[in-house]
Parts: C-alpha cells; sequence; structure tokens
C-alpha cells in the first residue's frame, strides 16, 4: 500500500504547458535571489507560471516553513495550472477514480465491506483485509503512465490504509465515516500531484526528512480543510456522478482566491 509521505519526481504529462519543463536551474537563481518575495502583493496573477509556482514551493521548504504559505503555495499551484477551470477539465482519470471509490464506499456502507470485496473478486476468505484492500487500488486505477496516474494510485493507496488506521470493528462502514474517507481521497488526490509537479523542489531542498514531514502536514491541512469547507458548501453528505466536480471545482475557487 502507499504511503502519505513518499516524495515522488516528475512525470511526463502532455496536458502540461510549455513552460512547466523549464530549466530547473532559474529555481536556484530565485531562491538565491533576496529581492524575490513569495507573497501575493508581489505576485500578480498574469505573472504566476510554473517557475514561479516552483519557486515558492522552494522558498518554504528551504525556509522550514518561515517563507511563503500553504496558501499562497496552492494558489500559485492553481493558477499556474491554468486556474480551476483547466484542472477540473483535465481530471478525466481523477473523476472515473472518485466514482469508482464513491461506489465503493457506498456499498461498504449498505452491503459491508466482505460482501462488496466478495463482488469484486477480492473474497476475504483468501487474504488478509490489507492485502484486499492493496489489489482495490488496481480495481480503482490500474494504470500507472502519466502523472495523474501514479496521484490517482497513491491516493486511493493512502485512503484504503486510512479506512484500514480507523479501525472500523464492524463489517459495514457508517455514513459519517465513508464522508471523512472521500474527503481525504480528494485531499490527498490534489496533494499528490502537488507532490509531483514539485519534486525538484522536494528533491533539491528537502534535506531535513523532519521537516519535510513538518511542511508536507501543514501542505495537507490546508488542503484539508479546504476540501472540507467545499463539502460543506454543497452540503454533500454521500457520493453521485457530478460530486468530484462540483466539490473539486468549489474546493479549487476557494484555493485560487
Amino acid at each position: 500500500m502507499g504511503t502519505s509521505s513518499s516524495f515522488k519526481g516528475k512525470v511526463g504529462n502532455a496536458l502540461l504547458p510549455n513552460d512547466f519543463n523549464s530549466d530547473d536551474d532559474m529555481l536556484d537563481e530565485n531562491i538565491g535571489n533576496e529581492d524575490y518575495k513569495d507573497d501575493d502583493k508581489n505576485t500578480t496573477e498574469n505573472s504566476i507560471n510554473w517557475t514561479t509556482a516552483k519557486t515558492s514551493m522552494s522558498k518554504y521548504i528551504s525556509s522550514s516553513g518561515k517563507v511563503g504559505s500553504p496558501k499562497s503555495i496552492v494558489r500559485n499551484y492553481i493558477k499556474a495550472s491554468g486556474g480551476s477551470s483547466r484542472l477540473i477539465s483535465n481530471s478525466s482519470n481523477s473523476r472515473t477514480a472518485a466514482s469508482k471509490i464513491g461506489n465503493i464506499l457506498i456499498r461498504f456502507t449498505t452491503q459491508g465491506i466482505g460482501k462488496t470485496l466478495d463482488d469484486i473478486g477480492l473474497s476475504l476468505q483468501n487474504r488478509s483485509l490489507p492485502e484486499a484492500m492493496s489489489r482495490l487500488v488496481n480495481y480503482v486505477q490500474d494504470s500507472a503512465v502519466s502523472k495523474n496516474d501514479v496521484a490517482i494510485r497513491t491516493a486511493t493507496a493512502n485512503t484504503f490504509d486510512k479506512l484500514i488506521e480507523l479501525k472500523v470493528d464492524d463489517d459495514r462502514v457508517d455514513q459519517s465515516t465513508a464522508t471523512v474517507l472521500m474527503q481525504y481521497f480528494m485531499a490527498d488526490l490534489l496533494w499528490q500531484q502537488m507532490l509531483i509537479d514539485f519534486g525538484y523542489s522536494f528533491e533539491k531542498y528537502g534535506n531535513d526528512l523532519n521537516m519535510l514531514i513538518k511542511v508536507e502536514e501543514e501542505m495537507k491541512e490546508y488542503i484539508k480543510a479546504n476540501v472540507e469547507e467545499a463539502f460543506r458548501r454543497n452540503k454533500a453528505t454521500f457520493f453521485s456522478q457530478d460530486m468530484y466536480d462540483d466539490i473539486m471545482k468549489t474546493c479549487l475557487e476557494i484555493m485560487e482566491e
């Protein structure tokens, strides 16, 4: 199963803008430039490109979280990606995965974990729950070609790990737990995508594992809070076909402000 503290490098994707793969040495120049400040006043909407977004992440890491903030980093990331609308329009695989996980969680609440896994072909008679959950990742997303595929698989594995961590005693998952798990998946999916895109920043400046874990926790907590707010605004307590677009669009728009 996946771990939420796995720092990965970039994976090629044809949907990325042209400036994404520009020379990462530009980041080092910005990091060493004392005139560069990662704040909303000095970063106008039109100037936010991948170099700006990556530099803001690098500054945050290299300063141990003293320069910049999760809010400004995520905002820069969304804008460098083309804005919330483009991120949503390019997320067909994420939408499909969210729908599959939503359906799995619905079935976990209505017919139980064992029956659901048995119907999918992952009977608990021949394997442990952790092993079945690990195999369930392939059911949700079997490909690992694009960066989005990798992010989906990692977020899916982490979500099923979270289910095991919650130590659900009964075979059936209650609705509130299922909602928490869906929120966890959507928040972790966005973070995993960012983690891949910001791979250079973590590789170059992430020399202290404890500091990396601290940065990750702060980033994930900020994203999690906004996903929860998006659920509240959309009054989403369970999962429909259009839930991913509605929730993620609201969440991205909040963080893009």
